[in-house]
């Protein structure tokens, strides 16, 4: 099963979106956080909480666990084995998550195509796969901040919906970093306007600065 397909069934596709636990900081705004994830920064409502702690070690765990099958996909001969570096998890208890992780993969060249490609097909897959729960999708390549960035947004059959970020630079050809943003069927139109919110705040840099 590819990486993409783990994460959806990981997930149950209905709530498909890092940094150290310090990363996600308290902006001066009582009602949001800003948070870094890898090549991406965003402000995210403070009622999207933060996993922490032994619940957010275990949550990593298993979610490393799940998405370890599809890391072959990157494996190259003589290289260190790829493997998930950076995570966050960030959920909304009644209606949303948000999670993001790095991936240290071998150096790639012009990666970004190829995780186009592939996410495209496996959306197909899993139109065709999902036994009538995904009722619409689309991959597209959108510019955030004039850089290329691959997006996915999925709509399901019983109202829940996502939408993921992809993003490769060749300033840092062994990083690739995901965002996965989702909220469930029965959100609150507050939630829906956080999920708007949340991503038109999202800036990407093409370099991570450690």
């Amino acid at each position: 099963m590819s990486l993409q397909n783990k994460v959806v069934v990981l997930l149950s596709i209905v709530l498909c979106l890092i940094g150290a636990a310090d990363l996600c900081a308290q902006e001066p705004s009582p009602e949001s956080r800003s948070c870094v994830i890898g090549h991406f920064s965003l402000s995210a409502p403070e009622a999207w909480k933060p996993l922490t702690g032994s619940d957010k070690a275990a949550t990593r765990s298993e979610f490393a666990s799940s998405i370890a099958p599809g890391l072959g996909q990157y494996n190259r001969a003589g290289a260190p084995e790829p493997r998930m570096d950076q995570f966050e998890i960030l959920q909304k208890p009644t209606d949303a998550q948000l999670i993001g992780w790095t991936l240290i993969v071998p150096d790639q060249i012009d990666f970004l195509k190829e995780i186009f490609k592939k996410e495209d097909t496996q959306l197909e897959n899993q139109k065709n796969m999902a036994g009538g729960r995904i009722k619409a999708g689309s991959c597209r390549w959108v510019k955030i901040g004039g850089l290329d960035v691959v997006r996915v947004d999925v709509e399901m059959a019983d109202g829940g919906k996502s939408t993921n970020l992809h993003f490769w630079s060749s300033k840092n050809p062994g990083i690739i970093t995901t965002l996965m943003l989702g909220v469930g069927a029965g959100r609150s139109a507050e939630t829906e306007k956080e999920f708007d919110s949340i991503l038109s705040s999202i800036a990407v840099s093409d370099e991570i600065k450690k």
